[in-house]
Order: C-alpha cells, then sequence, then structure tokens
C-alpha cells in the first residue's frame, strides 16, 4: 500500500470514529496515522515487573533512562526514541472523553504535556514514571544509536501488576506496538501468567519474540541447558504460542556465554531496517483492534444505554418481540371467538339442514294432490260434487300433507339441530335444565299455514308448479329453523360475555407488560442491526488487515548451547 493510501484510510477512520462519539479511539487511531506518517517502527517489552524489562530497555540504550529495580518501577507507558536528550510527560484528561475530544487540536495536547530539560530527567522520571494516575504518558528522548534507524521503545507496567491502572495503561499503549517482545525470568518461564498472557500476545497475530532473561541463574550441574531449553520451547509449544523466537539473555551480564545480547541487537537492527513491512501490518492489525475493541464496547453498553432491562427481562429478550405477536393473537381470538365458535356451529346446522330428506317423492305426491284439491274448478266427486264436499276433501288433503310434512321436518331437522345445539351449550360450559327448558320452545313447528299459506290461487297445476312448491315450502322449513338456530346461539354466548370479559383483562394486562418488554427488545434490536452496519462499513474503510501478506520477520541467530561454551 502506498503511504498516502495507507494515511487516507487512518484518516477516515478516525473521522468516522469521532462520528460515533468514540473520540478516545480516535485519538489512537491519530496516534497510528502519525505513528505510520513517521515510519517509526515500535517495539514493545511486556512482562513480570521482575523480569528486567526496564533494565534491558536501558541497557539497549546504552543508558539509564528508565528507572529500574527490584521493585516496580513502571506504573504506566514509557516511550524511547532517539533524538536530543529530553522527556515529555503526558497527564491524564481532566475529565475524560471531552478532554480527549479536545486533545484533537495541536495546541491542547500541548497544554497537557510537560517537557524536561535533561537536568531534571533522572530525578522527575523516576517519580513520573511510577505515578501512573496523574501521568497518562511518558516519553524520553536519548543518544540512543540503536534507534537512529527510525524505531522507538514502549515500556509498560508489569503484567503481574495487580493495580488496575497499570493493566488499564498496557492495554492502552499495545495498540502502538509493532512487533513485541515479551520477557521472562529465567526462573517464572513455565508460570501461567507468563503462558496465559504470552497466548494472548500471540493470538493478537503482532509479531512476537520471546525473551528469558537472566539466564546467568542456570546452573549446567543440575540441568543441562539443552534439556531446560526443550522444556521451555515444548510449553510454549503445548500452549500453541507462535513467536518468531526465543531469545536466552543475561542483562546483568551480557557477556554470560549463555547469553544471546549480540543476537537481539542484530535482530532489532535488522528489524529497522526492513520496518516498512512489518510497520504496515502492525499499523493494520492495530487498527482493526481498536475497530473491534470499539465494536465490543458498544455492544456491550449501547443495547442498554437504549433500553434498560433488568435480569429476568435480559433471559426472555429474545423472544419478547413474538411472545408479544402471540399474546396478541391470544386476545383477538378471544375477542372473536363469539364469532369464531358462532360461524361454525352454523356451519354444522348449515349441513344439518342441506342434507335434511325432509322433502322425499312421497311428500310430493301429497302436496301435489293437495295443490290439485286448492285448485280452481276442483269439485269432489265429479262435476256435480258439492261445495261441502270439496272443502272437505281440500282439508283432508291438506291435513295428510302437513302431517306428513311435519314428521319428516322433526325427524330430519328438529332433532339433528336440537341435539348440535345441546351440544354447542355443553361445549361453552353452560348448559343446564334451564337452558334444556327453552330448547323446548326455541325451534319451530310445522303449521299447516306453512302449506296453505304458499298458494298461488292463479297458479296453473302442472309438473312445476308441484317441483317449485315444494321447493319453496323445503327452503322455508330451512330458513326458519336456520333463523331459530343462530338467535339460540347468540343467547347462549350473550350469557357467557362475563366470564370471556375477565380473561380479557387478564390478558390486557399481560398485553401490557409484553408490549413494553418487546418495545425495549425492538429498541435493542435497532441498535443492534445499527452496530452491524457500523461495523461493516469501519470494515470497509479499513479492508482485511489479514489479506496483507504476513511480513517476513528476521529469524533468532542460532545461539551457543552450554557445552560449547562452558566445556560440559
Amino acid at each position: 500500500m502506498k503511504s498516502g493510501d495507507l494515511h487516507k484510510t487512518l484518516e477516515r477512520l478516525r473521522a468516522a470514529l469521532i462520528s460515533y462519539e468514540d473520540p478516545e479511539t480516535a485519538a489512537k487511531i491519530g496516534q497510528l496515522q502519525r505513528k505510520w506518517d513517521k515510519r517509526e517502527l515500535t517495539l514493545a517489552f511486556l512482562g513480570h515487573f521482575s523480569a528486567g524489562k526496564s533494565s534491558l530497555i536501558n541497557a539497549l540504550c546504552g543508558e539509564p533512562l528508565l528507572p529500574s529495580g527490584p521493585l516496580p518501577t513502571t506504573a504506566n507507558a514509557a516511550i524511547i526514541r532517539s533524538g536530543e536528550r529530553r522527556a515529555e510527560i503526558t497527564l491524564h484528561p481532566a475529565s475524560g472523553a471531552d478532554r480527549i475530544a479536545e486533545s484533537e487540536s495541536a495546541d491542547d495536547v500541548q497544554e497537557r504535556k510537560l517537557t524536561l530539560p535533561p537536568e531534571q530527567m533522572e530525578e522527575a522520571l523516576a517519580r513520573y514514571c511510577k505515578d501512573g494516575e496523574a501521568y497518562a504518558t511518558v516519553e524520553i528522548w536519548g543518544d540512543i544509536p540503536l534507534l537512529q534507524g527510525g524505531g522507538a521503545f514502549l515500556d509498560t507496567p508489569g503484567v503481574d501488576s495487580t493495580d488496575a491502572a497499570h493493566a488499564s495503561a498496557t492495554d492502552a499503549a499495545l495498540h502502538l506496538a509493532d512487533v513485541v517482545f515479551y520477557v521472562m525470568d529465567y526462573n517464572h518461564v513455565q508460570s501461567e501468567t507468563n503462558l496465559a498472557f504470552a497466548k494472548s500476545l500471540s493470538d493478537l497475530g503482532k509479531p512476537l519474540y520471546l525473551i528469558v532473561n537472566q539466564v546467568d541463574k542456570h546452573r549446567e550441574t543440575e540441568l543441562p541447558f539443552s534439556g531446560y531449553r526443550e522444556t521451555v520451547e515444548r510449553t510454549f509449544s503445548d500452549w500453541q504460542i507462535e513467536s518468531a523466537g526465543i531469545l536466552y539473555l543475561s542483562v546483568k551480564h551480557p557477556a554470560h556465554p549463555l547469553s544471546g545480547w549480540h543476537t537481539l541487537v542484530s535482530l532489532i537492527e535488522r528489524l529497522l531496517a526492513e520496518r516498512e513491512g512489518v510497520l504496515e501490518r502492525g499499523v493494520r492489525l492495530a487498527a482493526q483492534d481498536l475497530i473491534d475493541r470499539h465494536l465490543s464496547r458498544e455492544r456491550e453498553v449501547r443495547p442498554s444505554e437504549a433500553a434498560f432491562m433488568d435480569e429476568r427481562e435480559e433471559e426472555t429478550e429474545g423472544t419478547a418481540e413474538s411472545s408479544l405477536q402471540a399474546l396478541q393473537q391470544e386476545r383477538g381470538e378471544l375477542a372473536g371467538e363469539n364469532s369464531i365458535v358462532r360461524d361454525r356451529l352454523m356451519n354444522d346446522i348449515g349441513r344439518i339442514l342441506d342434507n335434511a330428506p325432509i322433502m322425499p317423492a312421497s311428500l310430493r305426491d301429497l302436496v301435489a294432490a293437495y295443490l290439485e284439491a286448492s285448485a280452481s274448478g276442483f269439485r269432489a266427486g265429479g262435476l256435480f260434487g258439492s261445495k261441502k264436499k270439496t272443502e272437505q276433501e281440500r282439508e283432508r288433503r291438506l291435513e295428510a300433507a302437513a302431517a306428513d310434512f311435519a314428521e319428516r321436518v322433526e325427524a330430519g331437522l328438529d332433532v339433528h339441530v336440537r341435539e348440535r345445539l345441546r351440544a354447542f351449550g355443553r361445549e361453552l360450559g353452560i348448559w343446564d335444565a334451564e337452558w334444556e327448558a327453552k330448547l323446548e320452545s326455541a325451534l319451530p313447528r310445522v303449521e299447516r299455514g306453512w302449506m296453505s299459506g304458499r298458494l298461488n290461487p292463479d297458479a296453473r297445476l302442472s309438473p312445476e308448479y308441484v317441483m317449485n312448491f315444494t321447493g319453496d315450502l323445503r327452503s322455508d322449513a330451512l330458513g326458519r329453523f336456520r333463523r331459530a338456530a343462530l338467535e339460540f346461539a347468540d343467547r347462549l354466548l350473550e350469557s357467557r360475555g362475563p366470564r370471556n370479559a375477565e380473561r380479557l383483562a387478564e390478558l390486557d394486562g399481560r398485553l401490557a407488560a409484553a408490549s413494553a418488554l418487546a418495545d425495549k427488545a425492538r429498541r435493542r434490536r435497532e441498535v443492534r442491526e445499527a452496530l452491524d452496519l457500523r461495523e461493516a462499513k469501519l470494515a470497509e474503510l479499513l479492508g482485511e488487515a489479514g489479506d496483507l501478506p504476513a511480513a517476513e520477520l528476521p529469524a533468532v541467530e542460532a545461539q551457543p548451547s552450554a557445552p560449547d561454551v562452558l566445556g560440559a
């Protein structure tokens, strides 16, 4: 990638993070931008406070720029560069993010720094490096030939410190590291703290070198050095800690036969000479890590800011919106249950009516005989039949047809409709003797008038007229039963209203709570969806850091084994 391309990428990322109201991460992206512009390769030294990090850096610098000793001496990040001898102390912002945002201007940055002249450095640095609460970072310049090729050393608090501020200082500065040297005491290489932290550094993807310091403590008579080295390498392999190499040193006795001091110096010289690829990958990986941390914090905080949920609510957040829909459906069904069960009942009764055999051919013949007797010109006994005999014959035929029709309606309609209404009342849970008595008079009874009232005195007797008359008679009976059944069903449904009202009130209470929870879940979901879009945008701005080819790291030159140098 061209210099200007990465500069513009970082500038766009910084602007995006400011728009997302994360000035702290934006400021760190700005640091990466300036580091890239200066082509400054940062070599970070991490490890336990007693591992000798500060002493190692002082030795590499050629003078004691950092305070060192058997007690913790670094409480915040210290950056060492080659240049005119001086020190700059960066104060912690007075008011958190607001001051960090202000520090984007050069004037504000300057206001938050103290510059120490050479004559004050030794005494003042001993205090500033230990005060992690008042001071954020310490930057030191000195005549350091090893760093004149465009590099910087980064010293951090001990990783085993129990002070949260120390851990925060290490974490806050680690994004500047392009190459990490993890320093361990000879006697504590296999401690779980060392291995766990080394594993976390390996997982970051940054170039990692492991340094075993104080090899002057080794006693060949107790354990061959080759065996010690094999154990160390096997342990790191078992923990799946990937490194670019392991160096064995004695800062106190750099000329010790087992100390690879010159190997370390040569390695640093080669890293600085070939820094372009390592630096670009380091900056890209650091930017990616900052973005990941930004998104992780936002995903942890923003949903709760949008809608606070207690522990119980969080357990059901994932189903809140679907639960609300289910309750709404249940209430809708309950509110419309009368209509639903009413329709179901009438469908059943409709099938009973449609299939009722109440107008067979034999009944049609009786009706036809009645229609014949009711026609004008009909005379019982022929032309000379008396009017009285004619009327008697008409009445006899009407009685016969009506009686047969009544029997068929009772057998084909009344019995089945009555039983279905009785079953419906039981389904509703309200059927009793009182309803049984009401049902007795609820359905129609066939009367002679159903038939006689349909006569058309002007109609001409014919098969078509008989067919139409009997069809209309049947339809009339079905309609009467349909209306009566519907009316009785409505009376049944109306009587159970109070019970439904209680259920509706209970559902309304549950709906109110579910609606409030679903609203919270919706707002939190919308926040997460917005963060997904933000993640996609930031990924598009940066590109995939992993797409860069791995930088060719200088290998650690072979160090002499104990038999070679000790004559064991």
